[in-house]
């Protein structure tokens, strides 16, 4: 692995606390019963991130994956303290030839990734196939950004 590569274990921030928002109470239920045997403190909140109130400038770091909704992106971004990190990986356009999802509302375009974070600064970005244990793959985009100062 390259120098310039962190690898961050929460478990590293004894003081940290780790919010997660999802509209589906079954995944939170899950995910708190992996980071209590990890123990790491996870606050579950069972909500629609679309109507959800993000406070302003409050979270070091932000990861959306899996989830598209182009409106939520300022709404994150404005979440983020200055310094904070955004971590975003979703399905690109070419995933609808080759299965789920098939809804272009769902999937990226071709560097729009890369423009929706333009106000932030970006260390990392790609748009690949990406093949997973098992042989199956997923034409993904993913970044690695953080918010400039107030």
């Amino acid at each position: 692995m390259p120098p310039s590569y962190r690898i961050v274990n929460a478990a590293n921030f004894p003081n940290a606390c780790i919010v997660a928002v999802d509209y589906a109470e079954t995944a939170l239920r899950a995910l708190q019963s992996i980071a209590r045997g990890a123990a790491l403190p996870v606050l579950p909140i069972v909500a629609d991130l679309l109507t959800f109130a993000l406070p302003r400038a409050r979270f070091d770091a932000i990861l959306n994956v899996n989830f598209l909704d182009r409106a939520l992106v300022p709404r994150l971004i404005d979440a983020l303290r200055p310094g904070g990190a955004m971590l975003f990986d979703t399905f690109l356009i070419d995933q609808a030839a080759t299965g789920h999802p098939c809804n272009p509302d769902f999937m990226l375009r071709h560097y729009e990734l890369r423009e929706m974070l333009d106000a932030m600064e970006l260390l990392r970005y790609r748009e690949t196939l990406v093949a997973y244990p098992g042989g199956n793959r997923a034409w993904r985009a993913s970044a690695l950004a953080i918010r400039r100062g107030a």
